[in-house]
């Protein structure tokens, strides 16, 4: 690019800078274009994750509800086991 004789000393023409700016202009443009395909594709794959997300929830909160009762079962039935274990220790039948 430009050229080193007398007249020039190294100067870029209108047309070098003319063509070289095209030619970074085609790299951009082609960068821009991949990076726009990029991000779609990444917005398809988070959309198809994100469909079975609610589905996940509802399924999360039903399993929490069958534990919760279990808990509360297991609690109601240690409790009932404390208070016989202490009636039997009060009327003297753990001697």
């Amino acid at each position: 690019m430009g050229g080193n004789g007398p007249n020039n000393e190294g100067r870029v023409t209108t047309r070098e800078f003319f063509n070289a700016q095209m030619e970074t202009n085609t790299k951009i443009d082609a960068l821009a274009l991949t990076q726009s395909e990029e991000r779609a594709a990444m917005e398809i794959r988070l959309l198809e994750k994100l469909d079975g997300v609610p589905l996940q929830i509802q399924t999360n909160k039903d399993e929490i509800e069958k534990i919760r009762k279990k808990s509360n079962y297991w609690n109601a039935g240690n409790t009932l086991g404390i208070l016989i274990a202490g009636a039997l220790s009060a009327i003297g039948i753990n001697k």
